[in-house]
């Protein structure tokens, strides 16, 4: 959580332009004209707790789908990832933080990924 100071209960002019600016970036629109953050100094807090908030929930999102280094993590068992050996793709899998393809052990795997199929995206499964 983000925590602003507030200078005697209303916020600094240089605070409003830096959340008015970061604000019309993360939402793709102009800046919020002075009347919006006039009337409440704590519409300011609310308005960047709102959107790290919906960061974090966009972020955990993109890291369901993200292609993980192994260096990082290895998958935990799986009878299916998908991974990258020599630049190529392949569908594998993970038996003791080991890679195997078509029962074959792969020793330059350098990423993978869990197979999300369609039933299990709206599950919120992984």
């Amino acid at each position: 959580m983000v925590v602003i100071d507030y200078a005697d209960g209303k916020c600094t002019k240089c605070c409003i332009e830096q959340l008015r600016a970061e604000i019309a970036q993360l939402k793709g629109e102009r800046p919020i004209p002075d009347a919006w953050w006039k009337d409440c100094p704590g519409v300011a807090q609310r308005t960047i707790e709102r959107i790290i908030d919906k960061n974090e929930q966009l972020q955990a999102e993109l890291d369901k789908y993200r292609w993980i280094p192994v260096s990082e993590r290895l998958p935990k068992n799986a009878n299916a990832v998908l991974l990258v050996w020599r630049n190529y793709f392949y569908i594998g899998c993970c038996r003791g933080g080991k890679f195997y393809i078509a029962g074959e052990l792969y020793t330059e795997v350098t990423h993978w990924k869990p197979i999300i199929l369609p039933e299990q995206a709206k599950k919120g499964g992984g």
